[in-house]
């Protein structure tokens, strides 16, 4: 596993982070939600820096098409659809499309940051653990984030806790309705060498179908 430290020294919330410089390297504010329908709202607090990198992490039981402006990174789709998309600041609220379902939305905004990597797996049989795919970022300091997602067909609110190799959880959101969609979202400072891997695992609640893990780092 590569080297890791503290994020910033910041403590995290489930929900939104304060909004610290603008040109600051490193995560700058996130928030997150759940949708239902056909239109997602998407938002952060405050505006965003266009030295930023945006990243919007998406888990829900449809599809999602790539909205404008965003570049997708990641995609599983199985028992329920995860995303991973980027794109340069400089807004902070979008109404984003998507085929009519229900699912929870997690962004941030990471200072003087560039997208570097990621990898991203499913599988759909009943199981209360889950883990991302192992991912070597270049060299250089990097803020990785790790969403594990599910749906589930027993009508139960699900969380994660767990979360392995340092990682620190920043939200847990599910939404109550339909497959009950939800993901976690950890986050880990770190520093790549092109050699060194890093993963991380949480469990859930109660017994989840249909997860999936996306894991990603900026380069800082």
């Amino acid at each position: 596993m590569g080297s890791c430290g503290a994020i910033g020294g910041m403590s995290f919330g489930m929900t939104a982070a304060s909004y610290i410089d603008p040109v600051a390297s490193g995560l700058v504010q996130q928030s997150s939600g759940t949708w239902s329908g056909v239109t997602m709202f998407v938002s952060l607090p405050t505006p965003t820096h266009a030295a930023s990198t945006l990243v919007l992490i998406i888990a829900g039981n449809t599809t999602v098409p790539t909205p404008s402006g965003w570049t997708l990174r990641e995609a599983q789709v199985n028992w329920m659809g995860h995303y991973l998309f980027t794109r340069s600041g400089g807004s902070n609220n979008w109404s984003i499309p998507t085929a009519n379902g229900v699912g929870t939305w997690y962004v941030v905004e990471v200072g003087n940051a560039i997208y570097g990597s990621s990898v991203s797996a499913n599988e759909s049989w009943d199981y209360g653990e889950y883990a991302t795919p192992s991912l070597v970022p270049s060299a250089g300091n990097c803020l990785l984030l790790a969403s594990i997602a599910s749906g589930t067909d027993t009508n139960i609110v699900r969380t994660l806790s767990g979360w392995t190799g340092g990682f620190v959880e920043v939200a847990d959101i599910c939404n109550p309705t339909g497959d009950y969609p939800m993901q976690g979202v950890a986050m880990l400072s770190g520093t790549g060498d092109g050699i060194a891997s890093f993963s991380t695992s949480a469990t859930f609640s109660s017994l989840s179908v249909g997860r999936s893990a996306i894991i990603t780092a900026l380069t800082l």
